[in-house]
């Protein structure tokens, strides 16, 4: 029998931005959420593992979508997989999650004005729990020694969010969930939400610094407009004293705060951007291989080459004989 609307609560078309598109399709054991909007698309689906208690992947491919839910959860846990997310709080600070990272937070949704993927793409899995009434979820809860109010209050003593990096033994919780299949899921997510909460409630997964995933908001807009920059110079040299000074800031704060938003140093972003495209236009056109190298800021097309291999592991020849574009890190605005 397939599951009914209100069984669900994920999404809110009320919620959502202008321009936002949601298509919605109830199967037997979940929810689909297909997301579109001028940015890219978007999947998510949603499972119940209780009543109450939700289990979601998400496969975002754009840079925006409206968040999509209003009031607030007892405690919504999510694990980036690929990708960079940014959360815009009322309060004028932009916060961000990365590969690996877990963010554990009960914020009302009011407080969250915006969210986005600044890379244009994220992966990963949110845990959303409404509320705990579900006798079946609190007899197991009990039965694994599990507190969820004192993680509840923990969220709470550390501002309403906190963030926590990914050891061996909560990636390999992570991992397994998104590797799971068949009728068995629901069993399953039942077992990994259970670990998941035992390590929340263990001395294990202590916060780290927010300090290092926070911007202020005028700030995070100023690297913006930086990165575009780049998308639009990489045929030019691009030192952080020259990207600094476009922006109006010093190069050591430069540095910090671009590796806060986009997740990796400026000259490693600068470097990715430049084998992406070189990638692109090595499959989709046929542009000699010296053009693309100068495209992209290389002068000697031996040096490019050199820098492709180190990227891409094969020649930028090889690259296109086998007219097979890579996974990327970080995709165009421009979507070239």
């Amino acid at each position: 029998m397939t599951i009914g609307k209100k069984d669900y609560a994920i999404y809110d078309k009320s919620c959502l931005k202008e321009g936002d598109r949601l298509e919605t399709e109830y199967k037997e054991d979940c929810v689909i959420y297909r997301l579109s909007n001028d940015t890219g698309t978007g999947t998510v689906t949603e499972y119940p593992v209780f009543d109450g208690v939700s289990l979601l992947i998400d496969d975002m491919h754009m840079y925006a979508f409206g968040e999509g839910s209003s009031g607030s959860a007892m405690l919504v846990i999510e694990h980036c997989k690929e990708g960079r997310f940014e959360a815009d709080f009322a309060d004028g600070r932009q916060f961000y999650i990365g590969k690996g990272d877990i963010c554990v937070h009960n914020m009302d949704y009011g407080e969250i004005l915006f969210s986005a993927m600044p890379i244009r793409h994220y992966h990963g899995v949110t845990v959303m729990i409404r509320h705990d009434r579900d006798e079946e979820f609190r007899s197991m809860l009990k039965s694994v020694g599990v507190d969820l109010n004192e993680t509840v209050k923990r969220t709470e003593r550390e501002g309403n969010v906190y963030l926590i990096r990914a050891t061996e033994r909560i990636q390999h919780i992570f991992e397994e969930i998104y590797q799971a299949k068949g009728a068995a899921r629901k069993g399953y997510f039942r077992i990994k939400l259970l670990e998941l909460l035992l390590f929340l409630n263990s001395s294990d997964g202590e916060p780290e610094k927010m300090k290092n995933h926070l911007l202020p908001r005028e700030n995070a807009d100023i690297l913006k407009i930086s990165e575009l920059y780049i998308w639009d110079n990489l045929d030019k040299q691009l030192t952080v004293e020259k990207l600094s000074a476009n922006a109006g800031m010093s190069p050591t704060s430069f540095k910090t705060q671009f590796r806060i938003l986009y997740g990796c140093p400026v000259h490693k972003y600068v470097n990715i951007c430049r084998m992406q495209v070189a990638q692109y236009k090595l499959v989709r056109t046929e542009e000699k291989i010296a053009d693309i190298a100068r495209q992209v800021g290389y002068v000697s097309e031996s040096k490019f080459s050199q820098s492709f291999v180190r990227f891409s592991g094969v020649t930028p020849r090889e690259y296109r004989r086998n007219a097979v574009l890579s996974d990327w890190d970080i995709v165009s605005p421009y979507r070239v």
